[in-house]
């Protein structure tokens, strides 16, 4: 949530909210849009007269040029936006835990399917664990905060390591293994707000419509209803 100077929202405001970003999760529609178009590999038949290879070039770019335009722009959208996966573990409670986590940016969509914002997220998950295993969505406030300081300081598998009088971290920082994770109670997915982390609006998108404790609601809600779809996970329990 945002704070603004106006400081923290009054019960009466946090508890509309709460019922807002309930309602948004079970309501939200928002499919994503995958394109995809092929083209044929345009071939060199090697050395030509001159002219006829200028005349040939000319013809294979008024029927081709356009098509692998278009295959090569969403080629290098979908590498983008394509989810990065590595593996890793961690020992809580003296178990050891093996898990996959998983970072990616899911494009924020209007009814249209137009692309408004993209999230960046990562999430971690128990290896072996099913789609009605609980799962937990973690974020700070946007704008202004992305989720590195529940992700590194507190909730994830790995977090930096701290003095014990959490004084100032001298450089160089340790990454070291959380104990006090939940993954061993629930799968966890950070999410970066609009405006924080590598979270962005859509190209010629307002910031506006992503900044604000409404706005916020409406962004996340969305987030965690196309998430839960993408990845099958309406089966699991669900926490904030």
């Amino acid at each position: 949530m945002q704070r603004g100077s106006e400081g923290l929202p009054n019960a009466k405001r946090f508890a509309r909210a709460v019922v807002a970003f309930g309602l948004a999760i079970l309501v939200a529609g928002g499919a994503l849009r995958v394109e995809a178009k092929e083209s044929g590999d345009k071939e060199k038949d090697g050395k030509r007269d001159k002219a006829v290879a200028v005349d040939r070039d000319e013809d294979a770019s008024s029927s081709t040029d356009k098509g692998d335009g278009q295959k090569d722009s969403t080629d290098e959208k979908s590498k983008a936006s394509k989810p990065v996966v590595s593996e890793g573990e961690v020992t809580i409670d003296g178990a050891k835990l093996t898990y996959t986590a998983t970072a990616g940016k899911l494009p924020l969509t209007n009814d249209a399917g137009e692309e408004k914002a993209h999230v960046f997220y990562v999430a971690y998950a128990k290896k072996g664990g099913d789609a009605s295993r609980p799962i937990t969505f973690c974020f700070n406030g946007g704008p202004g905060s992305s989720s590195v300081w529940l992700h590194l300081g507190m909730l994830g598998p790995k977090r930096v390591k701290l003095d014990s009088d959490a004084g100032r971290i001298q450089p160089p920082a340790q990454i070291i293994e959380n104990s006090y994770s939940l993954l061993d109670k629930t799968d966890l997915v950070f999410i970066d707000p609009v405006s924080t982390g590598y979270s962005r609006p859509a190209k010629g998108e307002a910031k506006s419509q992503f900044h604000g404790f409404d706005e916020d609601v409406r962004s996340v809600a969305q987030f965690i209803h196309d998430y839960a779809t993408q990845n099958g996970r309406w089966g699991s329990p669900k926490f904030l």
